[in-house]
C-alpha cells in the first residue's frame, strides 16, 4: 500500500519537475517560451524577433531592421560576425542562449546572452565584450553599445529612457 502511494505521489510531482521553459528548434531559429512570454531568436545572427508577452506581439512583423531586438556599436569598435556560434543553457528553471562572435581579423570578442526564467514575464540580456591582438592592441574607443528594440506594429508611439533621451516608439494603451 504504501509503495502505491509514493508511486501516485511521484507521478503528481514529476510534471512540477519539468524544466518550465520550453525550447523549440527550426532550421533558422529557436523559440523560448513559459507560461507568459515567448520570443524566437534568429540562428544566424542574434537577432530577437517576435517577443510575444500574453498574446501579444511586443515587435510586430520583421521589415529590414524593424521588428527585431538586436545589438550594435555605433564606434565600430566591435561588431558581429556572419558566422556567430551559440550554446544553450538550462535550468530547473530557466533556459538562455549565448551567442559568440569572435572576430579573428580585429581580436574583438562579444558574447550576447538571453535568458527566460519560469514564471517571469521579463527576457535578462547580457553582453560581454573583450578585446585581444598582438599586432594592434589598441582597438579605439568603445564609444557605446545598443541594444535595440524596433518595433514595426502600431502597438508604440514613444520610447523614453529619461527626460533627456527618447526615441519614437513607446507602448499604446489601449
Amino acid at each position: 500500500m504504501a509503495g502505491s502511494i509514493l508511486r501516485v505521489a511521484a507521478l503528481l510531482v514529476a510534471p512540477l519537475l519539468v524544466n518550465a521553459v520550453k525550447i523549440t528548434e527550426t532550421s533558422s531559429k529557436l523559440t523560448f517560451s513559459n507560461r507568459h512570454v515567448s520570443f524566437d531568436i534568429r540562428k544566424s545572427n542574434g537577432y530577437i524577433q517576435n517577443i510575444i508577452y500574453q498574446n501579444t506581439n511586443l515587435l510586430g512583423n520583421v521589415s529590414g531592421l524593424a521588428g527585431q531586438m538586436y545589438t550594435d556599436w555605433t564606434a565600430g569598435g566591435f561588431s558581429l560576425v556572419p558566422n556567430s556560434s551559440h550554446e544553450i543553457f538550462n535550468g530547473s528553471d530557466w533556459a538562455g542562449i549565448v551567442f559568440t562572435d569572435n572576430n579573428t581579423a580585429t581580436g574583438g570578442f562579444v558574447q550576447r546572452s538571453w535568458f527566460l526564467r519560469d514564471d517571469e514575464s521579463g527576457l535578462h540580456s547580457f553582453l560581454r565584450l573583450a578585446f585581444f591582438n598582438e599586432t594592434n592592441p589598441v582597438q579605439g574607443v568603445l564609444g557605446e553599445s545598443r541594444t535595440m528594440f524596433r518595433p514595426h506594429t502600431d502597438l508604440w508611439t514613444h520610447v523614453v529612457t529619461n527626460s533627456e533621451q527618447y526615441a519614437s516608439h513607446c507602448l499604446l494603451i489601449k
